[in-house]
């Protein structure tokens, strides 16, 4: 799995994550605190020894509320806050819940050289406790009462390890795939863009073909009205028709383009109505000026001879169709 950044492996925590992590620390400690002392206060003691167990069970809550004020820092300082908790452990027993939750919060950054030091702590604190600093204040524990504690003792350290290397990998794993999602994402909307674009150039090409034997029609008209000076009315106007038609066609495949091939997924529905379509109306009046001027200039008519391809006489200059080219 590759390396991730640490904002990733270890995300700022919300207000309620931050605030049930301090709840179950503090309620194992305090659980732990009340059994402890349940079982030291079960013997039967002596007034100074009960004085002495008071003070030292005081001693013991104080220094636990201590290590759970260093939890804020176990992210800033993850080797440190887990050593100094777990050496606090060897005189507090309320100091186990807040050691506990500092030595899984080191181990979610997957060194293992942090994870060997803490344990170096944690078993120099588990042997001053068992021989230095209990049996000041109560009977000695036997040898294998001892021993046993200090194994347990091994093992739940281990299982807090166990427990940190796992929320570690799972946040890994979920940066991971959200890692992949997102670039699946971007790359689902690269290929889609890339056949966006292979369809409009396709389109685009089309049109330009569409567009251009339009042009050229309109251009092979105008051109043959423009030489023939000697076309009466309804020669010229069938002309005029056939140009107004082709283009016409033009304009209308042209609208088709723009609307089928415009901005793409950025384009809104009132910027394309606020643009206005090609169209004939603004050249109304001029069709009008041109439709009197030619109706008010006499012509001469004139028949035209067999063969002839759409009334041109077959000369040398005249335009010729693609069916007179074939004779």
């Amino acid at each position: 799995m590759p390396a991730l950044p640490e904002d990733q492996l270890h995300p700022p925590l919300r207000g309620w994550s931050r605030v049930w992590r301090y709840l179950v620390a503090a309620a194992v400690g305090v659980g732990a605190w009340a059994a402890a002392s349940a079982d030291r206060l079960s013997a039967p003691l002596t007034a100074a020894q009960q004085d002495v167990l008071g003070a030292v069970l005081f001693v013991d809550l104080v220094v636990g509320a201590g290590t759970l004020a260093l939890l804020p820092l176990r992210r800033r300082y993850p080797l440190a806050v887990a050593s100094l908790t777990t050496a606090a452990s060897a005189v507090s027993v309320a100091g186990m819940g807040p050691a506990a939750l500092a030595v899984v919060s080191m181990a979610t950054w997957r060194r293992r050289t942090w994870v060997v030091v803490v344990a170096a702590v944690f078993l120099a604190a588990r042997a001053v406790s068992e021989f230095g600093y209990i049996p000041l204040f109560v009977p000695a524990p036997g040898v294998l009462d001892t021993s046993v504690g200090i194994i347990l003792g091994l093992v739940s350290y281990a299982a807090t390890v166990a427990i940190g290397y796992y929320a570690a990998t799972r946040r890994a794993l979920i940066a991971s795939l959200q890692e992949r999602v997102v670039t699946a994402e971007r790359e689902r909307a690269l290929t889609t863009e890339v056949a966006r674009e292979a369809e409009r150039t396709r389109i685009a090409r089309e049109m330009h073909d569409v567009l251009a034997h339009r042009i050229s029609l309109v251009a092979l008209h105008a051109g043959a009205l423009a030489y023939r000076e000697d076309l009466d009315r309804v020669q010229t106007a069938e002309t005029a028709r056939t140009i107004q038609g082709n283009a016409q066609l033009a304009l209308t495949s042209s609208a088709r383009f723009s609307e089928c091939c415009g901005p793409g997924p950025a384009r809104t529905a009132s910027s394309h109505h606020s643009r206005p379509s090609p169209s004939w109306r603004p050249c109304s009046p001029t069709r009008g000026r041109l439709a009197r001027r030619s109706s008010s200039t006499p012509r001469t008519s004139r028949q035209w001879p067999a063969g002839s391809c759409r009334g041109f006489p077959r000369r040398s200059r005249a335009p010729r169709c693609g069916s007179c080219r074939s004779r």
